[in-house]
């Protein structure tokens, strides 16, 4: 899944995908086994006990949670940080306060996005 997100980012430049149907298909197109282990993680979040609403929040739960995982093996897969860290920043958290989440893994640094806004 990381070599699948990380060509996805770096080699093709494309844009993230936190829609979860899209992010499954272009997921499961390149390493079908990618689907059972979505459907995995879906199945664990006990989806006939709950609405549909609270269903796809879930599934976008579990886009987010890959991108987390991608990000653990290559510290290169930063797309989810990235965004995070802007969503942030346009809340009004403080450089110091984006700082201390990056050096908690949390987010990018604060030099990072406003360089990437920049460009």
């Amino acid at each position: 899944m990381t070599d699948i997100l990380y060509r996805l980012q770096h080699h093709q430049n494309s844009d993230r995908i936190y829609d979860p149907e899209k992010f499954l298909n272009i997921v499961s197109f390149q390493a079908p086994e990618l689907h059972q282990f979505f459907d995995m993680l879906y199945q664990l979040t006990n989806p006939a006990g709950k609405c549909e609403k609270t269903n796809t929040i879930s599934k976008n739960r579990i886009v987010v949670l890959c991108y987390q995982l991608a990000s653990l093996r290559n510290k290169q897969m930063t797309l989810l940080k990235h965004d995070v860290d802007l969503f942030f920043q346009h809340s009004g958290l403080s450089k110091k306060g984006i700082d201390t989440l990056s050096n908690m893994e949390i987010l990018t640094t604060f030099k990072t996005v406003n360089q990437t806004r920049i460009n």
